[in-house]
């Protein structure tokens, strides 16, 4: 079983546009890790991206491959990957910077009713919680 010159070549060419996905799909979780504090989410967030790097890569190679994950795949999906990062991450980050920070607003904005409700109710909780504390006193003596 040989593959065919056009067949690796169409397999190195698919890596390295996956690589240029891979550096797409990085520049907007990490656009994401800048709104999140440290902690969980960020690790959710970088586990995210390498299990779907992973499994795209792990695809193609079955795919392309014939189910042989080559080194020159790898390879392939890094140059695509750095290629994204010096040609199309300057341009692509601040416009993915803008576009969170505008979605971000708009579930601000749809959430602050939900917001005030919820402290009004916490309010109420209180209460309700130190009236029930007051009764269940008054009925131990």
């Amino acid at each position: 079983m040989t593959i065919t010159i056009g067949e690796q070549l169409h397999s190195l060419l698919g890596a390295l546009l996956l690589g240029v996905a891979a550096g797409l799909w990085y520049d907007l979780l990490r656009t994401l890790r800048y709104r999140c504090t440290p902690g969980i989410a960020v690790m959710l967030l970088d586990l995210l991206f390498w299990v779907l790097v992973t499994a795209a890569l792990f695809c193609w190679s079955v795919a392309a491959g014939r189910g042989v994950v080559q080194i020159s795949i790898c390879a392939a999906l890094l140059v695509g990957f750095l290629l994204y990062f010096r040609l199309f991450s300057p341009l692509v980050s601040p416009l993915l910077r803008r576009l969170v920070g505008r979605l971000a607003a708009l579930l601000h904005w749809i959430w602050a009713p939900f917001g005030f409700l919820g402290h009004k109710c916490a309010a109420c909780g209180k209460k309700v919680v130190l009236f029930c504390k007051k009764l269940f006193s008054f009925l131990q003596k």
